[in-house]
């Protein structure tokens, strides 16, 4: 009993001396470049340097440098990447709940994205979303709106019979209307 004790008090002075040595990494990966998701993760990285300086290094990947996105989403959810920032869309195969988020007329306008995701119950009730996987959503924003592109005017739900669409992705929210 002593030599254990012992041992345990000199191992846990080593293992804290260790710790405090070890600089933790934190891969960053996002399909874009040059664009809103890089210029948080400046931000983002230079909030962990200043809370936690020399401890953590966070690595940024962009242009789909990790992977392809299915790829990136995977090894989010296994561990081998920390963080990644992609569209929701891409989250789905891993909680159908993120499928929401790509309703078309969601929000009004960029401003009341931003005033939803800011809000502490959207907040509460998104948090919960990828926790089966182990996942967490720690940013929330509204990328851009949606845009419908035509050779012929589209003024009227009706004016879209007989279009053929490219949707943003292939989920039943998407192909079914």
């Amino acid at each position: 009993m002593k030599l254990m004790l012992k041992a345990v008090l000199i191992g846990l002075p080593l293992v804290l001396a260790w710790t405090a040595q070890a600089q933790v990494k934190v891969k960053i990966a996002t399909p874009t470049v040059n664009d809103m998701a890089q210029e948080w993760y400046k931000v983002f990285a230079a909030g962990v340097e200043k809370r936690a300086p020399g401890k953590i290094k966070v690595e940024f990947y962009p242009s789909n440098q990790l992977g392809s996105l299915p790829a990136t989403v995977e090894g989010t959810a296994l561990g081998t990447i920390e963080m990644i920032s992609v569209a929701s869309g891409f989250l789905v195969g891993l909680e159908p709940r993120f499928l929401v988020l790509d309703m078309p007329g969601l929000f009004d306008n960029t401003e009341h994205g931003r005033k939803v995701f800011s809000d502490p119950a959207a907040r509460a009730v998104l948090s919960q979303f990828g926790k089966g996987k182990d996942l967490e959503p720690i940013a929330y924003f509204v990328h851009s709106p949606l845009y419908l592109l035509s050779h012929k005017p589209v003024r009227k739900v009706a004016d879209l019979a007989g279009q053929k669409l490219r949707m943003p992705g292939g989920a039943p929210l998407h192909l079914e209307p």
